[in-house]
């Protein structure tokens, strides 16, 4: 083998360097999204009734403390700072059996 087919086989010693600092830097990164995510996953846990609607809301009913439990619950939305209410219109029920973790029926939840 000659020394210049040697050397287009053998990286050289900078580009070992940069490759081993990117597989570093790239861990630190991966290892914080993982932090990050453990960490979003224990708040939502912690939550009484967790959800990821955008809004307020009131618990009315809450179906797992009843005599035969399920996984549902019926809660009042809280209207936006601003919003005015017109109490002549009927109240609606939304039912979402995907307990608001879906994209909405539009594509998007606030769609929906």
């Amino acid at each position: 083998m000659s020394a210049n087919s040697q050397s287009a086989v053998t990286p050289r010693g900078h580009a070992i360097t940069e490759y081993t600092i990117d597989a570093l830097q790239r861990s630190v990164l991966f290892c914080d999204v993982l932090r990050q995510r453990g960490q979003e996953h224990y708040r939502h846990k912690a939550m009484t009734i967790p959800h990821v609607l955008g809004f307020d809301l009131e618990i009315i009913l809450d179906a797992r403390n009843f005599q035969r439990p399920v996984n549902f619950w019926l809660a009042h939305i809280e209207p936006f700072a601003g919003v005015a209410i017109d109490p002549l219109k009927r109240p609606f029920v939304v039912f979402d059996p995907r307990a608001g973790q879906g994209p909405g029926i539009g594509g998007f939840k606030a769609d929906s």
